[in-house]
């Protein structure tokens, strides 16, 4: 468990293989070595909720036939908070993963660093560094190893985040912590990725402003500084890109709308899966919009926002029991703010981060996304302090009391 959780934690700013590889082996780790999944908080919300996206296949099947789901990582992806949520009764995974992550988001955020100032070239993996200097490559987007610069982002995002709050110093310590967040911090800026500032400006602001009443107005003029900057960055990096949102002239209303009237459609039970949900996006799109396509002709891959993805796709059930899983970390946060308030202050910037970012795209379904949410919120809930103390070899269940 605690190698797969580092290599999890670490592999997210690299590659989704790797964090998938170290996810898996920290399941397996978790399966072998029998730890209490089940008592993790929010783990019976993620059972419920993929039995619902089972119902939700099972009658997109009965509707349309074989082939309707094109994407199973959401199905078993929310698994990651539990497993790590046992892990850390040792946090020493943690505490390697988050400090190797610096390393490896430091590598990451200077490979997208050149990708934003020489150019980007999506087609040639893996360093995709544009060779023949086209000006308008310049300036764009950096994207590190992932596949896009959203991906990236968000994994940024959620380092940047991490790395501020005052839970994450305690386990790594301030020079690790401090270091993560300025490589972070920039890997972020050059993404160039509006999720990911949305996220991380909802992150630091929920940080700063759940701690106490008296801080929520620190937390909102953080939060409108942060997003003042970021709209000067824009204007000043990509002024066409700019205009156009500041005109609401985004792809992003099409495919929402259009997503809508799926969901009206199914409101229960959704299409039944990514396929489904394409192929009707392709015959309904250019209905409402007088022939216009968009982005999107052969039909979206998903929806463009996480509740609005779940509802459309497995139905509104979906999307509520996927607010149960986080309402659930929540809660168990908050009843221990008391004794844990840099805790309850992370978890809250966690979710705050995901759900703003999941208004610009469907991060639930990224696994570099799950997973380093997953690592966060456990350490929001382990109870640490300054003073780390590894537990007893043979108390599996030091420092959660699972017992």
């Amino acid at each position: 468990m605690l190698a797969g959780l580092a290599v999890m934690t670490a592999g997210v700013a690299v590659s989704s293989a790797l964090g998938n590889i170290g996810f898996l082996t920290a399941l397996a780790g978790a399966l072998l070595a029998r730890a209490p999944l089940h008592r993790a908080p929010g783990f019976w919300w993620g059972v419920a909720f993929s039995a619902w996206l089972a119902v939700s296949l099972a009658a997109g099947w009965q509707r349309a036939g074989a082939g309707t789901e094109a994407r199973f990582g959401v199905w078993y992806l929310w698994l990651a908070f539990p497993v790590a949520w046992c892990a850390l009764a040792d946090p020493r995974g943690a505490r390697w993963g988050l400090r190797l992550a610096v390393a490896t988001a430091g590598v990451a955020a200077l490979l997208g660093a050149l990708q934003f100032i020489i150019g980007l070239d999506r087609s040639s993996p893996p360093l995709r560094i544009a060779h023949d200097g086209s000006p308008e490559r310049l300036h764009v987007f950096g994207q590190g190893f992932h596949s896009t610069h959203l991906h990236f982002g968000a994994v940024m995002m959620l380092l940047t985040v991490g790395f501020a709050a005052a839970k994450v110093r305690a386990l790594v310590g301030r020079g690790w912590a401090w270091s993560g967040f300025a490589i972070a911090g920039g890997g972020l800026l050059v993404s160039g990725a509006r999720l990911a500032w949305l996220g991380m400006v909802a992150g630091i602001a929920a940080l700063v402003g759940v701690a106490s009443r008296r801080r929520l107005l620190w937390g909102a003029g953080v939060a409108l500084a942060l997003l003042a900057g970021f709209l000067l960055l824009l204007r000043t990096t990509d002024p066409v890109r700019f205009e156009k949102m500041t005109a609401g002239d985004d792809g992003r209303w099409m495919v929402w709308r259009t997503s809508a009237h799926i969901l009206a459609e199914h409101p229960l039970t959704g299409t039944g899966g990514a396929r489904a949900f394409s192929a009707r996006y392709a015959e309904l799109n250019p209905q409402l919009h007088g022939g216009a396509t968009g982005e999107f002709p052969m039909g979206a891959p998903h929806a463009h926002n996480t509740l609005l993805a779940l509802a459309a796709q497995y139905g509104l059930p979906a999307a509520l029991l996927y607010l149960g899983m986080l309402g659930a970390v929540l809660l168990a946060a908050w009843r221990r703010r008391a004794a844990d308030r840099p805790g309850w202050c992370l978890a809250a910037a966690t979710v705050a981060a995901v759900l703003a970012a999941g208004m610009l795209e469907y991060v639930a379904a990224q696994s570099v996304v799950a997973q380093l949410q997953a690592v966060l919120l456990a350490v929001a809930l382990v109870g640490l302090n300054p003073a780390i103390r590894p537990p007893r070899r043979h108390d599996a269940t030091a420092g959660h009391g699972l017992a």
